[in-house]
């Protein structure tokens, strides 16, 4: 019984050292959120231009579920 609670402590540490935190001192840096924007906008830049390539096959599988209906 000992030896688990020591293996699942151990084991927690080891894949997820945050676990056994209790308090973080820490700050988000003020170029954080503009590499989050850029991220984001990349998202969604990166969706519109697979909807672009892909356009005519998902048009052709709507248009086949409105002729089946």
């Amino acid at each position: 019984m000992r030896l688990e609670i020591i293996l699942i402590i151990l084991s927690l540490s080891i894949l997820y050292p945050g676990a056994l935190v209790v308090e973080a001192h820490a700050y988000l840096d003020p170029g954080t959120g503009s590499v989050v924007i850029q991220a984001l906008i990349g998202v969604l830049v990166g969706v519109g231009i697979s909807l672009k390539i892909y356009w005519y096959k998902i048009k052709e599988k709507f248009t086949r579920i409105s002729k089946k209906k």
